[in-house]
């Protein structure tokens, strides 16, 4: 079997160093073999079997993908009571693919459990964080924003934006920002993850698998010195997601089985729609008269929106829905883009890799259009904004998506006559 062994760790003050010893194929996945956590405070008196927990969590998959045993010297007693119970949750819903591996520990260490109800919340500035975040605002939760999973490590000006902003929003509200730097996306391979595994798992690697495990992780050693007891990580998609099929590596059904010394990870959120988390959100702005960018892009990694995106328009949509204005919270849009691009745009913005149009996201503009008929007296002056009250968007996606399908066919029939 090969295997990943952590041969040592390094403790320095505010960083976690991990020196790795690679067996066999499963070495061809990394591109480093050495991992590391960064934090904005000292985390040395943290036990070791806490702060290997993130570097597991983001290798676990691929053990169980590749077949590779992960041997580590210590780890805490209920994170790794937990992993067959993470294994065996994505193994139902990944079923086309055999889940193996395994994890060996020298040392299964019982800490002491964290008492009270401190939270965290990961926050990138997002829709879904900040949903979460005012949510629970009278908590005071903490603010934990993560260099270097959509900001590449490299990207110093464009993180520097984000962690602004970040502060910005946590300090005009007395809340505290928590920041880390990892390397957890740099020393593995994704692609060849993607290539190796994707057509079983039906997405790509890391939304499929990885990304919610290794975010969720980072947080486990700082919330263990803080005595911080709720994690919340805050969902993108919702049980009817869930149900139709969405293959994502972030449900409730992964992400509340990860468990250490009396943590609880809650995936919040996840019974309301992006909608629902917009009003939440503008009814939070309306009542506290704030104005805060929000970042939502995930095509660009400039630390702010690029207004050209899929994610981008509809998230400008959705709030011009709920009748504020976008272009005071991070977005740049003219009423000339929103009359004469939106309207064919969203067709492209809903595409999948394969060409057709994908249920979950055409349901966003579904309940965009709701809130604009909702709100049609508001918008009746408002011309650019009329072509979505005519728009049947889940009858466009299936005429839509039949068409492709049809020219896939005639084009695998051509194929296998050799006919150009």
């Amino acid at each position: 079997m090969d295997k990943i062994m952590v041969k040592d760790i390094l403790v320095t003050g505010n960083r976690v160093e991990f020196f790795l010893t690679l067996e066999g194929d499963v070495a061809k996945y990394f591109t480093d073999i050495n991992y590391f956590l960064e934090y904005d405070e000292d985390i040395s008196e943290v036990p070791k079997g806490i702060l290997v927990i993130p570097f597991l969590c983001s290798v676990l998959p691929l053990s169980w993908l590749a077949n590779a045993e992960i041997i580590v010297d210590e780890l805490d007693k209920e994170f790794y009571n937990c992993i067959e119970s993470l294994k065996k949750a994505y193994a139902k819903r990944y079923y086309k693919l055999p889940f193996l591996g395994s994890v060996t520990v020298n040392n299964i260490m019982e800490y002491a459990p964290i008492v009270g109800d401190k939270k965290l919340v990961f926050f990138s500035g997002g829709v879904d964080s900040l949903s979460s975040v005012v949510s629970y605002i009278d908590d005071k939760p903490q603010l934990f924003t993560v260099w270097g999973s959509d900001i590449p490590l490299g990207a110093e000006k464009e993180w520097e934006i984000v962690k602004q902003n970040a502060l910005s929003f946590g300090q005009d509200r007395g809340l505290k920002n928590v920041f880390v730097k990892s390397s957890f996306r740099q020393h593995f391979d994704e692609w060849m993850g993607t290539l190796a595994f994707s057509d079983k798992l039906g997405t790509d690697y890391w939304r499929g698998i990885q990304h919610s495990m290794a975010l969720i992780s980072l947080a486990i050693p700082y919330a263990y010195k803080n005595n911080i007891s709720n994690i919340y990580f805050p969902s993108t998609f919702t049980k009817k997601d869930w149900l139709a099929g969405d293959l994502c590596a972030s449900y409730p059904y992964f992400d509340e089985l990860i468990k250490s010394s009396n943590m609880q990870v809650i995936h919040d959120g996840y019974e309301y729609t992006r909608q629902d988390k917009i009003a939440n959100i503008v009814s939070y702005i309306k009542k506290t008269n704030s104005i805060f960018p929000i970042r939502v892009c995930w095509e660009t990694v400039t630390g702010n929106n690029c207004d050209t995106c899929r994610k981008c328009r509809v998230t400008f949509m959705e709030l011009l829905a709920e009748k504020i204005d976008p272009n005071l919270y991070g977005f740049d849009i003219s009423k000339e883009i929103i009359k004469n691009e939106m309207p064919d745009m969203w067709k492209n913005s809903a595409k999948t890799s394969e060409g057709e149009l994908v249920l979950w996201f055409t349901e966003w503009w579904v309940d965009v259009q709701n809130v604009f008929i909702k709100n049609k007296e508001h918008f009746k002056n408002t011309p650019e904004v009329q072509w979505i009250y005519k728009i049947d968007f889940i009858k466009e996606m299936n005429k839509y998506n039949k068409k492709v399908k049809n020219a896939r066919i005639i084009n695998y029939i051509r194929k296998i006559l050799c006919i150009k």
